[in-house]
């Protein structure tokens, strides 16, 4: 089996400072203008508003608290527009000016640090990212206690990160907690509460909790029905992780649909190139890829490889999952130089950070292709190195386990290494029918493979049995 990844959209709110008693004169106007427009996620608005507001600032007084906000605020925006060249320059303005004015454990001050560690997330700098969210969380909670709506913000920002580190217990701890706290004090209906809740369920999406994760989108979904309108941002972002449980579990026709729908509202919303943008395309050509529209796959893998390269630059852990699917479409295709040269490129990326989840499904693919050139050595190797990162971040039940150990049993059967084979076989099965369900179309691929090896060893009848069961799922689906 060929391992692909589908992509994410990470929610996780900037943190925006509010104006309280303004001192410069006119400075509260655009302000406030720009904080409305960001809440209706214009961002281009914003952009404007809060521009004129740092101008105004400035000129008053360029070491004033209202330039440490504006500051804040505007790299808030440009986080959100994609613009990340300019956040890190800004957030650090404010940081030194928050510290100054107002002291190195002020809330001003953790809000821009914990700003600072979602851009450093997206830009795979993940230790800057964990050390700035755990310092924002200790401020935080020194100040206002363990039980406010801004830990519950700093809380979500170091889930993502350790999300991202592939530490999903941690992760979905952090989550679970924002969501008690923003349940509490905001009721059961807010749109903030609807972003938890898509949080949660993208970690048990990940873990393979697919049916836990379906009942918090159902109620993520309940909650932008009553809030937002049909064209939302943040919506569509829920609709695409949505999606990603969806082609996860073979329900293709309903994942397109909703792909279809959340990919126009980003594209309008953010722009052409912007890098969630990005990521549903390549969400959408690995979708086409599952279906066998590889006509359709090709340009969308290549158009989202291109702006996360423009925009994260050519060795980011977001590019290395395109060049993977890419890498994964043309293996398809028997376009082997191209994929084997795509393989390589995204593990010496996913290596650069360590050992990660997707480090094993880099090696899984190119292990694939060292069986099919009879360099069994060499894919034993890499199997047996993607098996044990599986164990290690994705844990026991993972879908993606199953898939190593298939893989690695297909190679010993090839080999005549029949009980090892079976053994392996066995366990994946076991997987993959916990995780996925026993109706899904891999456990039938799982049941066709051991029933063959089952005939080389001459145990036909239950070969047969077998058989009959992966028929009984196909036809199903």
């Amino acid at each position: 089996m060929l391992v692909r990844s589908v992509l994410l959209i990470l929610f996780c709110l900037v943190c925006i400072a509010t104006p309280t008693e303004a001192v410069t004169a006119g400075w509260d106007t655009p302000m406030r203008a720009g904080l409305a427009a960001l809440k209706e996620t214009d961002y281009a608005k914003a952009e404007y508003f809060f521009t004129i507001a740092l101008k105004i600032a400035e000129d008053a007084n360029p070491n004033s608290i209202e330039v440490a906000v504006s500051l804040n605020n505007l790299a808030a925006v440009y986080q959100e527009e994609g613009k990340y060249d300019l956040v890190e320059k800004l957030c650090k303005r404010s940081l030194g000016l928050s510290e100054v004015l107002l002291g190195p454990d002020s809330i001003p001050f953790a809000k821009t640090l914990k700003n600072l560690s979602l851009l450093y997330t997206k830009l795979d700098r993940l230790k800057e990212a964990e050390s700035h969210a755990e310092r924002s969380l200790s401020i935080i909670e020194k100040v206002q206690g363990s039980d406010g709506l801004d830990v519950s913000a700093s809380l979500s920002a170091l889930a993502v990160i350790r999300q991202v580190q592939g530490r999903f217990d941690s992760a979905a701890l952090l989550f679970s907690r924002a969501l008690s706290i923003d349940e509490r004090l905001l009721g059961h209906e807010h749109q903030t509460v609807g972003i938890d809740l898509n949080n949660l369920a993208e970690v048990y999406t990940e873990i393979g909790k697919y049916k836990e994760a379906e009942q918090l989108f159902a109620r993520a979904i309940s909650i932008d029905d009553k809030v937002l309108s049909q064209d939302s941002l943040e919506r569509a972002k829920t609709l695409n992780n949505l999606a990603k449980l969806y082609t996860v579990l073979s329900k293709y026709s309903e994942a397109e649909k909703l792909y279809d729908r959340s990919l126009p509202v980003m594209e309008k919303k953010l722009g052409a190139h912007h890098i969630d943008v990005a990521i549903v395309l390549n969400n959408l050509a690995l979708l086409y890829d599952l279906q066998g529209n590889t006509a359709k796959a090709e340009p969308l893998y290549r158009r989202s490889l291109a702006i996360m390269e423009d925009s994260l630059g050519k060795r980011s852990l977001l590019a290395a999952t395109v060049m993977n699917n890419l890498a994964a479409h043309q293996h398809q295709r028997e376009q082997i130089d191209e994929a084997k040269q795509l393989y390589t490129d995204s593990l010496a990326i996913r290596e650069l950070v360590g050992a990660t989840k997707s480090s094993a499904t880099s090696m899984n693919n190119i292990a694939l292709l060292y069986t099919k050139e009879r360099k069994y050595r060499e894919a034993e190797i890499l199997y047996k190195r993607a098996i044990a990162i599986d164990e290690q971040l994705r844990g026991e039940n993972s879908s993606e386990l199953g898939t190593s150990l298939f893989n690695l049993a297909n190679l010993y059967c090839e080999l005549g290494r029949y009980s090892t084979a079976e053994l392996l076989y066995k366990r994946a099965l076991a997987i993959k029918k916990v995780s996925l369900g026993a109706k899904h179309p891999d456990v039938a691929t799982c049941l066709v493979n051991y029933a063959l090896l089952l005939r080389k060893t001459h145990r036909k009848e239950l070969a047969a049995v077998l058989d009959s069961q992966a028929r009984a799922i196909l036809d199903g689906n």
